[in-house]
């Protein structure tokens, strides 16, 4: 039987009762009463920078998350240390923690620091509101440009994905 955690205990006490076994699908997971099947969230920000250095890009902004959150943590974990592995300039004015004002964070990320060549997001919501801040500042998209922006966001599903480029 599948199982999250917004089932809540009661429906593990319940699953034991029974004797029906529980996998916990989940983004982050720290219940340690159920096996859990989740993505590597680190490896999948690895490769979603990878993905956009091998595409020339060499200034790389995050924007997202909250630094309480734990799939937030893997990520960005995953990020930052790509740029670094590849003898890339990482920049801590370059993160922006951001909740619901991704569009007004991406306006600000641009106008302080111009040059950048991508930002990662940190998922689809915060892409797409980066999205409309990229539009904001008049930016432009064009496919396989250094000089213009692309993204890669993570799903609430774990999956990431070039949205953008």
């Amino acid at each position: 039987m599948a199982w999250c955690w917004a089932a809540g205990r009661i429906r593990l006490a319940r699953a034991r009762e029974l004797n029906i076994a529980l996998v916990c699908a989940a983004s982050a997971s720290s219940l340690e009463e159920v096996d859990v099947i989740r993505p590597d969230n680190a490896q999948v920000a690895r490769l979603s920078t990878e993905y956009l250095i091998r595409q020339g890009h060499q200034r790389i902004a995050w924007l997202g998350g909250h630094s309480a959150s734990l799939t937030r943590a893997e990520r960005f974990g995953g990020y930052c240390a790509t740029p670094l592995q590849y003898g890339l300039p990482f920049r801590p004015e370059w993160i922006i923690e951001c909740g619901d004002t991704q569009k007004e964070a991406a306006v600000q990320l641009l106008q302080q620091h111009p040059r950048l060549t991508a930002i990662l997001a940190y998922n689809t919501t915060t892409a797409l509101g980066c999205y409309f801040g990229l539009l904001r500042t008049g930016r432009t998209f064009a496919r396989g440009a250094v000089d213009s922006y692309y993204w890669t966001a993570a799903g609430a599903d774990g999956v990431w994905r070039r949205t953008a480029g």
